[in-house]
């Protein structure tokens, strides 16, 4: 795009025809190719900055309406200690080999465990998230209103708009229970508040299914042998106010309360962990989280005790058991006392009933670790092979001692064996009770290893929306979806923006580059019937600049020109055709020329409108009635600037060119001026266009930038020419000032003058 001081100079003109050339002033590019492809991409967005601005204005007023509708998101926490659990039940009865290896288990055990089913579903079902109502609000701006309402004031809302079935604020409703048939779980059903305290409950389709009155419970049949159970014990609202009541499976409340629940540990290895719940309702959340640490705690304790009852039903059914072999082994040793009269032991003899006392109670001991741990490892598990290599040490001194018993005295052989006996029955049974008096005490005072540290209070300080960032983020995001559109919608179009590549693709020379005109921009967005002639409003315009080089170009092109009459179109509307011919026009008169603008577009044509005139009057009426041309023509607020409209619309436009009265009256009418315009319809369009440039001796062809495709500009110029019209040139129509660099090969051409 050239710079705002710069201007287009005339361009050569067909073979034999002495033009006036641009003299472009050549730059080696120094920033290289990829600065100038940047450069383009800025001044497509520049120019297009409007739609850019449009759709960032229509982002961010979308993110507003959400940050301002979106219901306030409030989260609450708890906190929960981990404690190292000890030893419980049978594991008290020695030193447990499988200790020494088995490890505390992670704490990601818990957090596992506190987002189960068995806890949550268990919090839903003691709290009865199962099933929920709430007020039905006007949809998008409903529930914003209701809190504001009941933000600052008080009692019920009066409806908006007539619509009393909606809340507004205020409303209230409590669902004690909810007991629905299996077809209808999931579904939502519509409460409908009636006079004191009576309500009706319909379903989705309008049909009424049940009446009822609030603080009883409802009951009705559905279906055969269904019943639909309601229970409200409270419901503040006026009549006719609707609220939904749902019925979900257990398994969908429990993963819509897992959506809103985290757990995470605080700190590593610090056995804290923090628990935290979202929700729209800060006293819901709170109630929810608590339920949720008490279920977990409670758990807890269900669990270390089960371990501890455990151990306690199986000492107390071995307990009998023992009792009668300590009983047994005291009578024996009492009967044979006494039948044989006294045997004393000496003090050898006395050490080796202790030690092989000693040596049976771990014997026995480790016999009963090893089957309560053969349930839980394998025989190769190490717990296992230590625990069988001490039974094979014990049992190598117990035959050890057998053996050294065996060289007595047959008499204390025997009260020997019959002492043992007693000896390692009386210490087991001792031990065994007084466990299990341990575990009674235990079981009753079992606390668990989890504690709630803090408890879960209602945060009324919402943590989402951020409406703030909700509207910074729309208002970015709506200015890089206005950049993509912008970027789309020029690959889509894949207009020309380099003047050279007509010139090399079509071999018509480029006359003259018109600079976009803000001003005229302006002007075009009045509705006034003043004229609108940017050569005369803004003479120092750069887009009239471009033109008075347009003038020049032409003065020499018409040298070798059958006539004066110049043939202006296009290949498309909306191009700035009409635009180049009146301030082209306006341009000649300017410079002492009697020019006259005729506007042969009578199905379209709008020069009438720019120069504030009517449109009656004009070629139509010319061709078909008898008189002058002359008196069709009229002055405009330019000296020397004449102007034939285009007339009342003719039924067949396309016929009345080709009568003959106008091709003559045309060539009549040239006669009395230096310069005749010819405003044709586009080419493309309809076939106006080729009926008149056969009278004109000059033929242009106006493009707009970045507007048309080559294809396009390649099939109005074979359109033209089959029809056998000459093209003079091409004007290069609204470039954008913001173009100042085009890339052509390894230079960067600048216009300056």
């Amino acid at each position: 795009m050239q710079n705002s001081d710069n201007f287009t100079s005339e361009r050569p003109g067909a073979a034999g025809q002495a033009q006036a050339a641009p003299v472009p002033v050549l730059h080696q590019d120094t920033l290289g190719d990829e600065n100038i492809r940047l450069g383009d991409y800025f001044a497509i967005l520049m120019e297009r900055k409007g739609l850019i601005l449009l759709v960032t204005l229509l982002a961010t007023l979308v993110g507003i309406g959400y940050a301002v509708t979106a219901p306030p998101v409030y989260k609450t926490d708890a906190l929960l200690q981990i404690e190292q659990q000890k030893p419980i039940g049978l594991r008290q009865l020695g030193n447990d080999p499988s200790s020494l290896m088995a490890q505390e288990p992670p704490i990601v055990a818990d957090v596992e465990i506190l987002k189960s089913r068995m806890v949550l579903g268990t919090a839903v079902k003691n709290l009865g998230l199962e099933y929920s109502a709430w007020p039905q609000y006007m949809p998008v701006v409903g529930s914003a209103y209701a809190r504001y309402f009941e933000k600052h004031n008080k009692g019920l809302a009066d409806p908006m708009f007539g619509m009393g079935q909606y809340a507004w604020g205020g409303e209230s409703i409590t669902l004690d229970n909810l007991e629905v048939p299996d077809g209808l779980v999931g579904t939502p059903l519509t409460v409908v508040a009636g006079q004191n305290g009576q309500y009706k409950v319909m379903d989705p389709d309008g049909k009424l299914l049940m009446t009822g009155e609030v603080g009883q419970v409802s009951e009705t049949r559905y279906g055969d042998q269904e019943s639909l159970k309601v229970s409200i014990s409270e419901l503040v609202a006026r009549p006719g106010t609707r609220f939904t009541m749902e019925r979900v499976t257990p398994l969908d409340a429990i993963k819509h309360v897992e959506g809103s629940f985290s757990v995470y540990e605080r700190s590593k290895n610090s056995g804290i962990l923090g628990l935290s719940l979202t929700g729209t309702d800060p006293e819901q959340a709170s109630r929810i989280l608590n339920e949720i640490s008490q279920v977990y705690v409670k758990q807890n304790i269900a669990r270390n005790s089960a371990e501890a009852q455990q151990s306690l039903e199986f000492l107390e059914h071995q307990l009998p058991e023992l009792k009668k072999k300590l009983t047994a082994a005291e009578e024996a040793y009492n009967d044979y006392r006494i039948e044989y009269g006294s045997v004393n032991l000496d003090e050898e003899t006395k050490v080796m009933l202790d030690s092989a006392v000693k040596v049976d109670q771990q014997l026995l001991e480790l016999r009963q670790k090893w089957d309560e741990m053969r349930q839980r490892f394998t025989p190769e598990h190490p717990t296992m092979v230590a625990i069988s290599q001490k039974i094979n040490r014990l049992q190598a001194k117990q035959a050890e001692l057998d053996k050294r018993s065996a060289t007595l005295p047959k008499a204390q052989q025997k009260l020997l064996r019959l002492r043992q006996d007693v000896e390692v029955n009386k210490g087991l049974y001792t031990r065994l009770l007084s466990t299990a008096q341990e575990l009674r005490v235990a079981k009753a005072g079992t606390v668990g290893n989890v504690r709630i540290i803090d408890h879960a209070v209602p945060m009324h300080s919402a943590v989402a929306p951020k409406r703030k960032l909700i509207v910074i983020l729309a208002g970015v995001t709506g200015a890089f979806l206005g950049v993509i559109l912008v970027l789309v919608l020029r690959a889509l179009r894949g207009g020309v923006e380099d003047p050279d590549e007509i010139e090399r693709n079509l071999g018509l020379p480029v006359y003259a580059t018109v600079i976009h005109s803000d001003r005229q921009t302006k002007m075009n967005r009045k509705t006034s019937r003043q004229p609108r002639i940017l050569a005369d409003v803004a003479p120092d315009d750069k887009a009239v600049e471009s033109l008075r080089s347009l003038r020049t170009t032409l003065h020499f092109s018409l040298l070798g020109a059958k006539n004066n009459l110049i043939m202006m179109t296009g290949p498309s509307p909306q191009i700035g055709k009409s635009f180049v011919t009146l301030n082209l026009g306006a341009v000649l008169a300017q410079s002492g020329k009697r020019i006259l603008l005729i506007d042969a577009d009578i199905r379209k044509g709008r020069l009438h409108q720019m120069l504030g005139m009517r449109r009656d009057q004009g070629v139509t009426e010319m061709i078909t009635r008898d008189g002058h041309p002359m008196d069709y023509v009229r002055k405009t607020t330019i000296p020397g600037l004449h102007l034939l409209s285009g007339g009342q619309l003719p039924p067949n436009p396309a016929e009345l060119l080709l009568h003959e009265s106008f091709g003559r009256k045309v060539l009549e009418l040239a006669e009395h001026f230096d310069y005749v315009l010819l405003d044709a319809p586009p080419i493309l369009a309809v076939t106006d266009a080729a009926i008149i440039g056969r009278l004109a001796g000059t033929s242009l062809m106006v493009v707009k930038d970045r507007n048309h495709p080559m294809r396009e500009l390649e099939q109005s110029a074979k359109q033209l020419q089959q029809a056998g019209v000459s093209v003079s040139g091409v004007v290069f129509n609204d470039v954008q000032l913001h173009r100042q660099n085009q890339q052509r090969g390894n230079y960067v051409y600048q216009y300056k003058y």
